[in-house]
């Protein structure tokens, strides 16, 4: 054989072998996918809970708080892909333990009683109104749809919010997985795109902390060093509870009223409030008194037997103490008999007083609050007037302050 004809020879296998590669190059293509239309995959996608607790736990029972697990609202937010317009008519989310492969349902998980709350377009409404499809969703799967024959379109990078409530939440603390699949049919053919999203269920840490019931009351006649500022610790009064009624000789007289004045302070965490009393006689010296006001407010009489005192409701002359405001949250109310301190003593002084004296050892009420008390600081001024028959001698009383707080 010449070798022109052995060059040749070769030639034709060789176009051969190159030919046969070339259609095993163009099948292996084909296998691999090349012209074969594929799922895009949902960007930026997310679920978030209501409640990461397990569907046993159901905290406050509200619907929805972040402590009841039993009936969780899951919203899923994800952003479709670039690229053209797509006709969306159903969507699918299976709970899985697993984020590929087998699907295992999370124990203790309930989708079945979902509801859909919402679904929004980029943050507007649906061309077409999605709706729980009841056949398609299970304890493990939601499906949502558009009715025969409707349709949606999705344009390419839009947000889609999707809200469901009263799910509830599997029973186990693991991480769960909910695949996502877009359709564009609503009988759940013809996948579109599709995406996974996970959430975690926890344990609950729960704190106790205790709160005790507090009380702070005190009283004070000594304003030597002027009366303590509040503070956020409401600082207690010190100090003497003597009060002398009278001129520079501690006397009184027929001609004019004298007064002087204590204070009282208090606050609680009382839940149902508190009330401030006093108990006590009226002046006295042995078996002779001078007259108290009574439970009824009155101004002062010049020249007939009076002993009683009254709240400065507004402008008290001592710095430090609660100046109007009264009866507002977290304060107290002062009782209409004896909030009339402010004012005149002379004969008919726009000042009033009262001091019921009966029954001394049962306590009265002054100032009351249905609630707790911030730190409430009271000035009490208290007068004297005498009769020309008012027996000559040195009158005593004690007069004592109650707070009756009610936890």
């Amino acid at each position: 054989m010449s070798d022109y004809a052995i060059s040749l020879k070769r030639s034709s296998l060789l176009l051969a072998a190159l030919a046969f590669t070339a259609v095993l190059t163009i099948a292996n293509l084909n296998v691999f996918g090349v012209g074969k239309v594929e799922a895009g995959q949902f960007q930026s996608r997310k679920v978030v809970l209501s409640s990461s607790l397990a569907g046993t736990e159901t905290g406050d029972n509200v619907a929805g708080s972040a402590t009841n697990g039993s009936a969780a609202v899951h919203t899923f937010t994800f952003t479709t892909p670039t690229g053209s317009s797509t006709t969306i008519d159903a969507f699918e989310f299976t709970y899985c333990l697993e984020a590929i492969g087998t699907c295992t349902a999370p124990p203790g998980l309930n989708a079945d009683t979902a509801v859909l709350v919402s679904a929004t377009d980029d943050g507007g409404a649906f061309t077409t109104v999605f709706a729980l499809d009841a056949t398609q969703t299970t304890v493990s799967r939601i499906g949502i749809d558009v009715n025969a024959g409707a349709t949606n379109t999705i344009t390419a990078a839009s947000v889609i919010v999707i809200q469901f409530s009263t799910i509830v939440n599997p029973s186990i603390n693991d991480d769960i997985y909910v695949r996502m699949v877009s359709y564009s049919v609503e009988n759940y053919t013809s996948a579109v795109d599709d995406g996974t999203v996970a959430f975690s269920i926890v344990t609950p840490i729960n704190i106790t902390a205790r709160v005790k019931e507090t009380l702070g009351f005190s009283t004070t006649a000594d304003t030597a060093g002027g009366v303590p500022a509040e503070t956020s610790a409401c600082v207690p009064l010190t100090g003497s509870g003597a009060i002398a009624l009278g001129d520079a000789n501690n006397t009184l007289s027929i001609a004019q009223a004298y007064d002087d004045t204590s204070y009282f302070r208090v606050y609680t965490n009382a839940a149902n409030g508190i009330a401030v009393q006093y108990a006590g006689i009226t002046l006295t010296k042995g078996t002779d008194d001078i007259n108290a006001i009574g439970g009824t407010a009155a101004s002062s009489t010049v020249g007939s037997e009076q002993f009683g005192f009254g709240i400065y409701a507004a402008n008290p002359p001592t710095a430090n103490v609660d100046n109007g405001g009264w009866g507002a949250a977290g304060r107290l109310t002062l009782n209409a008999q004896y909030d009339g301190g402010e004012g005149t003593i002379t004969n008919g002084g726009t000042a009033t007083f009262a001091y019921d004296s009966a029954a001394p050892n049962t306590p009265k009420s002054i100032a009351t609050a249905g609630s707790y008390v911030t730190c409430d600081t009271a000035e009490v001024r208290y007068i004297a007037n005498i009769s020309p028959l008012t027996p000559a001698g040195t009158y005593r009383t004690t007069v004592v302050y109650y707070a009756v707080p009610t936890y």
